[in-house]
């Protein structure tokens, strides 16, 4: 491993997966040659070459059906587990096949059950490793993954001559190959025994999605969207005819020139120098030509090779040698470079159209090639025409048409990268420079100078993700667009540091205030306090602002408000409002790139602005520099809506210090209620278990119940975000009282709104019981989150809203599901919870609970002396109201007597009756 990983990027604690994945496949490859050896050998020793175009065409229509049935297996079995159990059977039918005697029908079974297994078991050790790497690993360890199969099938070979020339002779003097097949076996059951060793976190089993039924031919529609697929589709189908014409060509001078008692080891030992060149070319010259000469020649090297033995073979007649060269090619170059080649040209393509495509092309271009090629060999052969030249001049042309339309590509190719690069929609993990073609490079370069600003903000991003910043030019801070030049002077004084400087002066200049403004941040960054000084007199105090931030920073680092040029800008009587508010901006943007302790001072003089950006910047500035002077400051900017959620980050930031004051202010009873309204969620923010066990004590104590919904708000955000767990104990007992609040409201309503008011009352009741309803749905509201505070794994939103429903099957799944929730927690909490979300009549959940509500007003009355009693301001008021309507001597009594005790109530009953008299209501 400590070799293999010079050459892959194996990182710490990756080594043992990437070499047990690395060993699963150099036995399944290994397994599958040798089987691939023996299933040759046995078919072109029992019967004629032409035969061969029955398997290709069975094969290829095998091919249509197993890509369907294996992903809904491995869907319903997991992905290691598919592979396992497909292991262990190819192991025991292979052993089966052993021991059936060498018939045709047997032949036939062995050469159609080995390209089977090759197709099913690559599939699913790729789906496999999709799963236990992430794309980025994928990226680092794919390319080593894969040349453990490129060494499998080279030891495959070598184990198979091996074998062959030690194993005894059969009746017709040869070596007895099936004995290969018991040694296939060998490697699939190892594999099998590695791969149960690899755990799989997150392997889903379950019944195939619907969507895995559906057609493979209703995705022809990516054909009609993308004209670029078609094209590659007709590439992929030339190929595929190609090299299916090259390995029967191949078989078939084989069968003329080697004894039948030959053909095992000669297969053998050919298959083992031929996957030793693929092995060679994948490690060593592979990449190399694909990185000097791009996608579209390197994608004409394979069939210009074929094209040229083809050619060849015509002319001069099928000689093996120069047949064995051709195959050679094709076994070379298949599987190396080809397939890399391949694989790149499906990049520039969306995610979603990329896997579309492939199993499109796979399922349905890819067999069809093959079953119409076999079908046209077959068709020579039955009429006395396959001869050798006929074949290979077939292979010539086939390989002039994909080499036509393997060179055709190239323009599309580019197009499409170069559109996509055009909307900077192309993902940069899949565009490592180190992995990109000269072509896409070439085409980054070019997008430098597009007049498009958004084409060439997504080239320099790309360069810069890929780590080839310093291949961006200077040249670029002249770019037309203030965007363009903006991102550029964030990438190119890092790149370039001494010849980006010669720029400065024409853009300082003649730019425009943000490029000046950048310009100066750069020059910051860079230290050039010369050119920082020279802009102290720019005519922007935005600009001018900032340089005088750095020049204060390098020339009086300790005390930078004493600098000239800052006090300058703090000195209010000399500016008018909009030029201070473009000093403390200009201030505010250079402080969140490179503000320290030092700038405290300047930052505590910034602090009393009110615009919503400068109070971002404060707060951010303050929660780098950490001076715990900044605290109360930020505890008061809370109750000021703008930039509040950047002031809680600076808390956060701030630490314990931040903690302790926003404690003392909650716990405060002289702390302004805008300002108590939101230190509930500014400590959820810190994420911590005393956070929670703050707030579960505020939950049950706070008389404010405006602060105790912010408070459940707060606990919500502490166990879905940052898992903190939160005690069940004091959550259900306020979980009791919310539940006990809903129904007692729903108690009093149910009189108020059934009773019959005069006119001059009747809209003051209707405001009475809408509010009253009101508070019964937020006590609801309340219970549910609660709820979901005592079950943070499950959705209680979606319950709730499934209460709510139209559909009554729905409700009462919703009902079963919460109860099944709640049998664990208390009796009584649970039976009030089941009142409170059944679908009953206001009155039935009234009366299942009056016991426990205490409480039973048969009689408005009877409700507004409850509502008397009430510590919210506006009900009582609204209850005073109508309770004198009523005209009852006690009642009134009540009403004179409390409105005595709290004159305020007069004041909030006269403003209710004015407002309802200006809506033109008679009261």
């Amino acid at each position: 491993m400590s070799v293999f990983s010079r050459v892959v990027d194996i990182r710490p604690g990756e080594g043992r997966l990437v070499a047990r994945t690395f060993a699963v496949l150099f036995g399944v490859i290994a397994g599958h040659t040798v089987l691939e050896t023996a299933r040759d050998a046995l078919f072109l020793g029992k019967l004629a070459a032409s035969r061969l175009t029955f398997v290709y065409l069975a094969l290829a229509l095998i091919g249509l059906v197993v890509p369907s049935f294996n992903t809904r297996r491995v869907k319903q079995f997991g992905r290691r587990n598919a592979m396992v159990f497909t292991l262990m059977l190819a192991a025991f039918g292979t052993i089966l096949w052993h021991f059936q005697p060498a018939s045709r029908a047997v032949v036939y079974g062995i050469y159609i059950w080995s390209g089977l297994l090759g197709t099913v078991l690559v599939v699913q050790f790729w789906m496999l490793a999709g799963q236990l790497f992430t794309a980025a690993q994928g990226r680092r360890l794919f390319a080593g993954i894969a040349s453990g199969g490129v060494l499998g099938a080279v030891s495959g070979g070598l184990v198979a001559v091996g074998a062959l020339r030690v194993l005894p002779h059969d009746q017709g003097g040869g070596p007895d190959v099936r004995m290969l097949l018991l040694v296939a076996a060998c490697f699939f059951l190892v594999s099998a025994y590695l791969l149960t060793g690899i755990a799989i976190p997150g392997d889903d089993a379950g019944p195939a999605p619907e969507g895995a039924r559906t057609s493979i031919l209703g995705g022809l529609g990516v054909l009609r969207e993308h004209p670029y697929v078609a094209r590659m589709a007709l590439m992929i189908a030339l190929s595929t005819a190609t090299v299916l014409t090259t390995d029967y060509l191949f078989k078939y001078v084989a069968k003329a020139n080697v004894a039948p008692q030959d053909l095992g080891l000669f297969f053998a030992q050919y298959y083992a120098v031929l996957n030793g060149a693929a092995l060679l070319m994948q490690v060593f010259a592979g990449f190399f030509i694909v990185q000097r000469v791009g996608v579209g020649p390197a994608l004409a090297v394979l069939p210009l090779l074929l094209l040229g033995g083809g050619v060849a073979t015509a002319l001069l007649g099928g000689t093996l040698l120069l047949v064995l060269l051709t195959k050679g090619a094709d076994g070379a170059l298949r599987h190396s470079l080809h397939r890399v080649v391949t694989e790149l040209l499906f990049m520039p393509l969306p995610a979603e159209v990329r896997d579309r495509s492939k199993s499109l092309l796979d399922a349905v271009f890819v067999r069809g090639a093959q079953a119409l090629t076999a079908g046209t060999i077959l068709l020579l052969a039955t009429l006395g025409l396959a001869s050798v030249r006929l074949l290979a001049g077939l292979l010539a042309g086939l390989a002039l048409a994909w080499l036509v339309s393997a060179v055709a590509l190239r323009r599309p190719y580019m197009n499409l990268f170069r559109e996509r690069l055009g909307h900077g929609a192309i993902d940069p993990g899949l565009l490592e420079v180190s992995e990109l073609d000269l072509d896409a490079i070439e085409e980054l370069m070019g997008a430098l100078s597009s007049t498009e600003p958004e084409r060439v903000i997504a080239a320099m991003n790309l360069m810069v993700d890929a780590g080839r910043a310093r291949l961006i030019p200077a040249l670029v801070l002249h770019h037309g667009s203030e965007a363009v030049v903006q991102r550029a002077l964030e990438i190119v004084p890092d790149a370039h540091p001494e010849a980006w400087l010669s720029h400065v002066p024409d853009m300082l200049a003649r730019g425009s205030v943000g490029v000046r403004a950048s310009t100066i941040r750069a020059l910051g960054r860079s230290q050039q306090l010369d050119l920082l000084r020279a802009s102290l007199k720019d005519e922007s105090l935005l600009v001018r602002a900032q340089a005088a931030f750095f020049v204060a920073q390098q020339e009086a680092p300790d005390q930078p408000l004493q600098h000239p040029a800052i006090a300058e800008l703090l000195d209010d009587s000399a500016l008018s409002y909009e030029e201070r508010i473009d000093a403390r901006r200009g201030l505010i943007t250079a402080l969140r790139e490179g503000a320290d302790v030092s700038w405290a001072d300047v930052l505590l003089d910034l602090a009393d602005s009110d615009v919503s950006d400068v109070v971002e910047g404060v707060a951010f500035a303050m929660a780098r520099i950490g001076d715990e002077r900044f605290v109360p400051i930020l505890v008061r900017r809370l109750s000021a809506r703008h930039g509040r959620e950047a002031v809680r980050e600076a808390l956060v930031g701030l630490g314990e210090p931040a903690f302790d004051a926003l404690e003392s202010a909650l716990c405060d009873p002289e702390t302004a209620a805008q300002l108590r309204l939101h230190i509930p969620r500014s400590l959820a923010r810190f994420g911590t278990e005393r956070a929670a066990r703050l707030l579960e004590g505020c939950l049950e104590s706070e008389p404010d119940g405006a602060v105790r919904f912010k408070v459940l708000r707060g606990l919500g955000h502490l166990s879905s975000r940052f898992s903190v767990p939160i005690r069940s104990e004091p959550i259900e007992r306020q979980l009791r009282r919310d539940l006990l609040k809903h129904l007692q409201l729903l108690a009093l309503w149910i009189p108020l709104d059934e009773h019959d008011y005069r006119p001059g009352v009747r809209d003051v009741a209707r405001l009475l019981t809408d509010l009253l309803a009101d508070k019964i749905r937020q006590a609801a509201v309340r219970s549910f989150r609660l709820f979901q505070l005592l079950h943070p794994e499950e959705d209680a939103r979606r319950i709730f809203i499934a209460l709510q429903s139209a559909d009554r099957r729905e409700r009462a799944n919703a009902l079963e599901f919460m109860d099944a929730l709640a049998l664990e927690g208390d009796d009584e909490v649970r039976q009030l919870l089941r009142v409170v979300a059944d679908d009953l009549p206001p009155r039935e959940k009234v009366s299942r609970t009056e016991q426990l509500l205490g409480l039973r007003p048969h009689s408005a009355e009877a409700a507004i002396e409850y509502l008397l009693n009430e510590p919210e301001l506006g009900l009582v008021a609204l209850a005073a109201f109508v309770g004198l309507s009523f005209e009852r001597g006690q009642l009134d009594d009540e009403v004179h007597d409390l409105l005595a005790a709290k004159p305020e109530l007069a004041f909030v009953a006269d403003t209710v009756v004015e407002m309802l008299e200006l809506g033109g209501q008679h009261v």
